[in-house]
């Protein structure tokens, strides 16, 4: 399961979306990143459930964005 860290925060400023792990900021590179950050904000999710989040692209473009995600956000995720 992909979780957001207990003292990470999720950040929107200027139409960014972004995490916030103690006073590091790491922001999303684009909408899907942001679309996964706020999917395990609100839930924790396994990666088969992120996939299906990502129903819009192909499969594996959807490993890639994902694998991209996972060390994007490293150090603001549980898993």
């Amino acid at each position: 399961m992909l979780k957001l860290k207990p003292q990470v925060k999720i950040l929107e400023r200027g139409g960014k979306v972004g995490a916030d792990n103690q006073g590091n900021i790491i922001w999303a590179k684009d909408e899907l990143q942001a679309m996964l950050l706020r999917e395990i904000a609100e839930n924790p999710k396994s990666i088969q459930e992120m996939y299906a989040v990502l129903h819009t692209v192909r499969e594996t473009e959807s490993m890639l964005i994902l694998a991209d995600f996972i060390l994007t956000f490293e150090q603001c995720i549980d898993n």
